[in-house]
């Protein structure tokens, strides 16, 4: 299966996912500059900046899956987006993590940002 289809197909497992817990989706695939961040949403006023990693291995330490590199990067882009949406509405927001592990999410990680 090509690489690309097989990412769409888990980033609609988080969508999925988010949207059973109550998350409405603003966006996906936000790139700039080559960085992107795979879904925002928002729930209860928190904007939340999300990050889908496939694994083949339960590791919920999220330093194994994001490098320093990628959350400065994944920061970055954040503020992006931010500045170009209407940002009056934007409170409060964080970065969480969704795991896929056998087409199924093995963990969801709030906030592993600060």
């Amino acid at each position: 299966m090509d690489k690309k289809i097989l990412w769409y197909k888990f980033e609609n497992i988080a969508k999925d996912f988010l949207e059973s817990k109550n998350y409405k989706i603003l966006d996906t695939n936000f790139t700039i500059r080559g960085w992107e961040i795979d879904i925002i949403a928002q729930k209860e006023g928190i904007v939340s900046f999300i990050e889908v990693k496939w694994t083949s291995f339960h590791n919920t330490d999220f330093q194994d899956y994001i490098t320093k590199w990628k959350q400065k990067a994944l920061q970055k882009t954040a503020q992006t987006w931010i500045y170009r949406n209407d940002n009056d509405f934007i409170k409060e927001y964080r970065f969480d993590l969704i795991l896929i592990e056998k087409w199924k999410i093995i963990d969801f990680i709030e906030g592993f940002l600060d």
